[in-house]
């Protein structure tokens, strides 16, 4: 799967964002440090995109140190090498970044990835062909380096991949393969994924994410693997993630064109950065969430492919603000948009196909959703699309659910499309005074208010004592006509099937 890419000013959205008055200054201006993963060498000192044969002159070889090492307020060129960058991308207490001149990371393509690649050593024998991996990084005199990695006896054990619904769900394995991503590789391909250790199948694995095989581990998870037929440990090359993904808590960042996979946690994720933009990003096969912010942070994401993440594809969370534009989320697990945060808005996004909700507003916060697409997983169950405590949706589509819209405190709709779901809206009983639709088409099935039904006869007499609902139009609407357009230039308008696993390339447009 390819992704169509594009830029905006960088200028644009940090006034956008932050309310900068001038914007970035012109790039000659700015101090541009060069990173390549291939040819370059933490000793090199950044200022040049090929080594320059003193020894010195040439561009880092990880994005971390051209971090370290920057001003405040450069711009990083990470090249696009077709090798993925092994390395978290942590940009916390740096303070590179200006309000008027944004520390500026351009990834023009390039992937981070979490995945680690496991030498033989590091198995301990199970049972026949049978071996785990329980991360083991250090003996009795080993002090740990930080809540990753924890002392069980005479050994101190580091993370493992990671996603808050095993916890929560009390799920043992890792998901089905039709929910989750393919993360654990062997030979550089997704070997067969068992739920179980008694159906781990030759060349495949089973994770123990409740820490339940090993009684001398108590709380350990530990990945099993099974040899493929005729193969020793040191014919085998297996990877799965173990490190972090690319993590922004510092003020004015932007990072654009790079892609986050198979991090251990998040793929792009921070905590209390203010003014931070993501610009063409794209975030798939990574453990927990795509994008996930926290904290008090302010976060505007514009241009976005966010797919095939095993712990939901967004969630924000805490006091956070932020805004998403041209995003396109679908294929995650278990939900696709999770909203807890203050205040959120998405603009000409497109979430479909994933597990569980599409779109859920919880009561913390307030979420506005304008020019959307969202499309469920079918007619089948009792799930909705969108499921709100409270919000509004402008010139949105919803089809294909069980539910359309299902609200719990109170919501406006106007201008929008609610088709191809049974029950078009759902209200709890203290909402239904709450509710505001106008100049929206109603596909009505039905309409349920806590346990009663409005079918489409009972419409008319329900409406008059509910009058804030009079502008709904009831009736088929033609999904090909204008009520949802993305912009000409999105680069998702003809979005195709969702990337897989390993050496997804995006296609970045030429300048």
């Amino acid at each position: 799967m390819t992704t169509r890419l594009f830029c905006l000013s960088a200028a644009c959205l940090s006034a956008f964002l932050c309310g900068a008055a001038r914007g970035e200054p012109p790039q000659a201006e700015r101090a541009v440090v060069h990173v390549n993963n291939l040819t370059g060498s933490d000793d090199f000192n950044g200022c040049a995109a090929a080594p320059a044969g003193d020894g010195k002159a040439g561009p880092f070889k990880t994005i971390m140190q051209a971090v370290r090492r920057c001003a405040a307020g450069a711009r990083i060129e990470i090249a696009h090498t077709g090798e993925d960058y092994r390395e978290t991308v942590s940009i916390e207490g740096f303070k590179k970044g200006l309000a008027d001149a944004p520390l500026i990371i351009d990834g023009h393509g390039a992937y981070v990835t979490g995945l680690v690649k496991l030498s033989p050593e590091q198995w301990v024998s199970f049972k026949g062909d049978v071996y785990y991996f329980p991360n083991k990084v250090g003996d009795a005199d080993f002090k740990p380096r930080g809540w990753f990695e924890r002392k069980i006896g005479a050994a101190v054990y580091g993370i493992m991949p990671n996603s808050n619904w095993l916890g929560f769900m009390k799920h043992q394995g890792w998901f089905a393969e039709k929910e989750a991503p393919e993360i654990f590789l062997l030979d550089g391909k997704t070997g067969p994924n068992s739920l179980t250790l008694e159906g781990l199948q030759p060349g495949g694995f089973f994770y123990d994410a409740q820490s339940l095989v090993l009684k001398d581990l108590p709380g350990q998870r530990c990945l099993f693997f099974r040899l493929p037929p005729g193969k020793t440990l040191k014919e085998c090359s297996v990877e799965l993630p173990l490190n972090r993904g690319v993590y922004v808590s510092d003020d004015y960042v932007t990072i654009c064109n790079l892609g986050s996979r198979y991090s251990q946690d998040d793929g792009f994720a921070g905590f209390w950065g203010q003014g931070v933009v993501l610009r063409n990003i794209h975030a798939c096969f990574n453990c927990d969430q795509g994008v996930s912010f926290h904290g008090n942070s302010t976060t505007l994401i514009d241009g976005a492919l966010i797919e095939r993440n095993g712990g939901c594809g967004i969630v924000d969370v805490m006091s956070c603000t932020t805004i998403y534009r041209n995003t396109t989320v679908r294929s995650n697990y278990p939900l696709g948009v999770l909203f807890s945060g203050f205040a959120h808005a998405m603009y000409n996004c497109r979430i479909s196909g994933n597990c569980g909700v599409q779109v859920q507003v919880e009561k913390e916060a307030s979420a506005s959703l304008v020019n959307c697409l969202i499309v469920g997983l079918g007619t089948a169950g009792k799930g909705a699309a969108v499921r709100m405590e409270q919000g509004r949706l402008d010139h949105c589509t919803i089809v294909s659910s069980p539910v359309g819209l299902s609200v719990q405190r109170a919501a406006s709709v106007r201008s929008s499309i609610i088709a191809s779901c049974p029950t078009a809206v759902s209200m709890d009983k203290g909402a239904v005074d709450a509710v505001a639709i106008d100049k929206t088409v109603l596909d009505l099935g039905e309409v349920v208010v806590d346990t009663r039904k409005i079918a489409l006869s009972d419409w008319a007499g329900f409406v008059a004592g509910h009058t804030r609902m009079a502008g709904a139009v009831i009736g088929s609407p033609a999904l090909e006509g204008p009520f949802f357009q993305l912009p000409k230039d999105s680069p998702f308008s003809k979005a195709g099937e969702h990337g897989k696993a390993p050496g997804v390339k995006p296609n970045v447009p030429k300048e």
